[in-house]
């Protein structure tokens, strides 16, 4: 039986974040239990603290539901990683475009903020570059693809911070 159950603290727990493991690299049958009720394979982990405990605890969204007696705010949260995911898959799916100095490049609006951007991939001999708008990058990274989700991250982090 898990801590909190056998201890009784079945109540005062707070969500402190919640995470996507898909996020960290790992993928179905590697994901965790949540540490409340065991259930297996929780790729959306909320992770609760607690006045009375030392740990944290990690579990699922129904688990956090009841731990932290609200009904809201794990299911939105847990909601808002899962539309980020779906746009993270689609962004690699967009329609790039090679340019003529060979660089692979996207324009669009954000259908969000409304905010327009150019961003784009600067291929060199082993490793690429990137630029967002008027920034360009210094960071190199080993692959297209690496390259062109770094340019998600960095966008969805500006999106954050604006929201």
């Amino acid at each position: 039986m898990s801590i909190a159950r056998t201890s009784c603290m079945n109540n005062g727990w707070k969500l402190q974040d919640v995470i996507d493991l898909q996020d960290s690299g790992l993928f179905y049958g590697e994901y965790e239990s949540c540490e409340y009720c065991h259930h297996e394979q929780i790729r959306f982990v909320h992770i609760l603290h607690h006045p009375n405990h030392p740990n944290p605890l990690r579990v699922g969204c129904i688990c956090a539901e009841r731990l932290t007696n609200d009904s809201i705010t794990p299911k939105k949260r847990e909601q808002a990683l899962r539309k980020r995911a779906e746009r993270r898959k689609r962004w690699l799916k967009r329609n790039w475009i090679w340019s003529q100095k060979g660089n692979l490049y996207l324009a669009f609006t954000d259908r969000e903020t409304h905010e327009k951007h150019c961003v784009g991939i600067m291929p060199r001999e082993d490793y690429y570059k990137v630029w967002i708008d008027e920034d360009r990058g210094t960071l190199q990274y080993p692959t297209q693809e690496l390259a062109q989700l770094k340019i998600f991250e960095v966008l969805e982090r500006r999106r954050e911070n604006n929201g």
